[in-house]
């Protein structure tokens, strides 16, 4: 699930990309909005503003290091650093993602990510 998270940001394949999504509504959200928006969970639901920056936006290449993985049946946790680099700058940051396992397939079912720039 990973791999294809990685390689869908990096050939801006959102299609792909949508299918490790449990659905478009998740919780989804740089962590900095979510600390500043009204606080409801409507308000982290935020999978549009990524999306239009990955996908509409330059392009970049993305690694993941610094994988931690629970798992307990079909709920996962995963935390892990995350480096973009381009032609013009590179960042990094933390992300959180909370998985399930839907029909034998991992499904993102929320995501709060950090962002510096290198």
């Amino acid at each position: 699930m990973l791999d294809t998270y990685t390689k869908a940001v990096s050939t801006k394949d959102q299609a792909l990309f949508e299918t490790l999504l449990l659905d478009r509504n998740i919780p989804f959200s740089n962590v900095t909005d979510a600390m500043t928006s009204d606080g409801s969970a409507q308000a982290m639901r935020r999978y549009d503003s990524f999306r239009k920056g990955v996908f509409e936006g330059p392009s970049f290449t993305q690694r993941f290091q610094d994988i931690h993985i629970q798992q307990d049946r079909a709920s996962a946790q995963v935390s892990l650093v995350f480096v973009n680099a381009s032609k013009r700058r590179r960042s990094w940051g933390w992300k959180t993602l909370q998985l399930l396992k839907v029909d034998g397939h991992w499904k993102i079912a929320s995501e709060f990510y950090t962002g510096h720039s290198l």
